[in-house]
């Protein structure tokens, strides 16, 4: 292989993982065409010849590339305006000429256009593909200075870099990882200064529900949130994971309140969850009912009186935060006059046929638990759960109630709530997500976007208490992308869950954890170990000592046994220095041995003999095994035998 062909084999493959990065980055699709069509171009040139762009011509396409990417006239934010102009200047780099300094300027921009990407889409793979271009550019830089000075690539050079680049780059993990874990961690994205922003996902709940809106990211598979449980799991029930609670409704569209009301003094303890929530673009986070403490980072969070947290501005990038939950269907809370009208409050325009059907459901029941009992079985008769809904003439509701009786989890919701209000009693509605894949492997929830839903809460007796009139609500707790996944997708999720969880989200409060781990476990050795420490000191000194003593004797040894060519090349100048023949600093070891080979006649090819054997052994490709140094062991024999007998 030519020296030249291997550095171009490392400039694409930075090329090639650039590619890949901007491909799976949020960056505009002409960021990574871009890279392609430039790579394969360059290689045509580089490999076949058979195209060439002037460089004039190269240098005004990329300076028209890159400030034209930087220019405000695209919907992207600044960040993604940066790596996308970085592309372009790679791309005038790959295809154009690569001397020694275009390979330096190559690695860098690759090496800043991956790292940046990595940093808008934090995914796993953006790791590997970070890894795989640190170690590309290790070689690369050993590789550098060798390849000016040969033509052809030797193999023994190229084993040699290869094992001292990865040995660096492993050496160097180390001491990355200790300063990963122990530099202090912002609370703010990368980009953030340049108005970066992560993709943004569909969602399933919102701060409204409409019938027929949700219905729409139903077949998802994306990942909505992974909610890790402490202790291990799963939980004895499916979970219902409480988002939004909707109180204001005109019938066909539920809202939040808007109310401000205080927060409700709550029982700590229960279930400790880490939850690792998707953008969303929503302010709606995610607790297990029934929620009684949430901390994001170092801070703790009032959870409202409605028993959800929510964020002042929409979430716009993943968030880490921790919620303690007692799971139950119910939970106290008295009710002020202006919230319990707001929850019997009903608009003018509802149909009275459904005011009629609440009542004729009733009776002439008057406890409330009996009542919501009744109208809750109303819909285990006859309705249908279906995700396709037909078209329906009229108010949505009545259409539900008495026309098509399909509907999804929204027309339930909405259909129980404001019957539920028809009979005097306060009802809600709550739109979160049901169910989700249990991972034993990481000990989390995997919920999806398929695992939206929505239920109700009726106030009765002093407690809020749930109600899912869904027909087989619990067999819609497993996600629609569990049914499709196997074993490795699975795998691959906890995967992803571990980088989410160990690298994209460590921030200060997890460092705070792990110290507190350390120092707790420091505590209980010393504890543990209290009488037998001083004995353990002294097996490990002793341990040492007798390993530095092996290692000592050895290298003594070595030392005085020294480099056995060495001592036959000073035997060698000895003899010569005897006969007149010491060889002068100057003094080549064949110009030696010929001026020697003049002195000892009768020995001359032994002499010359042994100064070309031991030159190759020491200054060209030949080993000095145990061949070589018998046969210079043999020409130092016939040398003595010749000076004997001459003297």
């Amino acid at each position: 292989m030519r020296a030249r062909t291997l550095s171009l084999a490392f400039a694409y493959a930075l090329c090639a993982l650039t590619t890949a990065a901007a491909a799976l980055a949020p960056l505009p699709r002409t960021a990574w065409i871009l890279l392609a069509v430039a790579g394969a171009g360059g290689a045509l040139w580089d490999l076949r010849r058979l195209v060439r762009v002037p460089n004039a011509v190269l240098t005004l396409l990329g300076l028209a590339g890159f400030f034209g990417s930087l220019l405000p006239l695209h919907r992207e934010t600044l960040a993604e305006q940066s790596l996308t102009a970085l592309t372009f200047l790679l791309a005038i780099k790959i295809f154009g000429n690569k001397t020694r300094r275009d390979h330096l300027q190559i690695l860098a921009v690759a090496l800043l256009v991956i790292a940046g990407a990595a940093s808008l889409e934090p995914e796993v793979v953006f790791g590997a593909l970070l890894a795989s271009a640190l170690v590309i550019g290790v070689l690369l830089l050993l590789w550098l200075p060798f390849s000016e000075l040969t033509e052809r690539v030797d193999a023994g050079l190229l084993r040699r870099l290869t094992l001292i680049g990865l040995g660096l780059v492993g050496a160097s993990a180390p001491i990355t990882v200790l300063l990963f874990i122990l530099l202090p961690r912002s609370v703010n994205p990368f980009w953030a200064g340049l108005g970066g922003r992560p993709r943004q996902g569909v969602s399933g709940i919102s701060d409204h529900l409409q019938l027929g809106e949700v219905g729409r990211v139903a077949l998802s598979g994306e990942v909505a949130f992974r909610a890790e449980i402490e202790g291990g799991g799963p939980l004895p029930l499916t979970p219902y994971w409480r988002g939004a609670v909707l109180e204001v409704t005109d019938g066909r569209r539920w809202e939040i309140s808007g109310r401000s009301r205080p927060a409700t003094v709550l029982a700590a303890g229960g279930t400790r969850i880490v939850y690792y929530v998707e953008p969303h673009g929503n302010r709606q986070l995610f607790l297990l009912e029934t929620p009684s403490g949430a901390s994001i980072g170092t801070r703790t969070q009032t959870i409202g009186a409605a028993r959800v947290l929510q964020l002042p501005l929409p979430l716009a990038r993943r968030i880490r935060y921790v919620g303690n939950s007692r799971p139950a269907d119910r939970f106290t809370e008295r009710l002020a006059p202006e919230e319990r009208a707001l929850n019997l409050r009903l608009p003018a325009t509802l149909p009275v046929s459904i005011r009629a059907l609440a009542a004729r459901l009733a009776g002439e029941e008057r406890d409330p638990g009996v009542v919501a009992a009744r109208l809750l079985a109303h819909f285990s008769r006859d309705f249908t759960y279906s995700l396709q809904v037909p078209d329906g003439s009229g108010d949505q509701l009545e259409s539900f109630l008495f026309g098509h009786r399909t509907g999804y989890c929204e027309y339930f919701a909405a259909a129980f709530a404001v019957m539920l209000r028809t009979q005097g009693i306060p009802a809600r509605v709550v739109s979160g997500y049901l169910g989700g894949d249990y991972i034993p492997a990481g000990s989390y929830y995997r919920v999806t976007q398929a695992s939206a839903h929505a239920w109700v809460e009726a106030h009765l007796g002093g407690d809020w208490v749930r109600f899912d009139p869904t027909p087989a609500a619990a067999e819609l707790g497993s996600t629609f992308a569990s049914r499709r996944g196997g074993r490795p997708r699975l795998w691959l999720d906890t995967l992803r869950m571990r980088w989410n969880s160990w690298v994209v989200q460590y921030d200060a409060e997890s460092q705070l954890a792990l110290a507190q781990a350390g120092a707790a476990r420091m505590r209980g050795l010393r504890g543990g170990l209290s009488g037998d420490f001083r004995s353990a000191v002294r097996a490990v000194a002793a341990a040492l000592g007798v390993a530095a003593l092996i290692f000592g004797t050895r290298a003594l040894v070595r030392r005085r046994a020294g480099d056995p060519l060495a001592r036959r090349l000073a035997l060698f100048e000895s003899l010569a220095a005897i006969h007149g023949a010491a060889r002068e600093p100057h003094e080549g070891p064949l110009a030696h041995a010929e001026r020697f080979a003049q002195l000892v006649p009768g020995g001359e090819a032994a002499v010359r003999g042994f100064g070309a054997l031991s030159a190759a052994c020491r200054y060209g490709r030949r080993p000095a095994d145990g061949r070589a140094l018998a046969e210079l062991d043999g020409h130092l024999e016939r040398i003595r035998k010749v000076i004997r007998s001459g003297g």
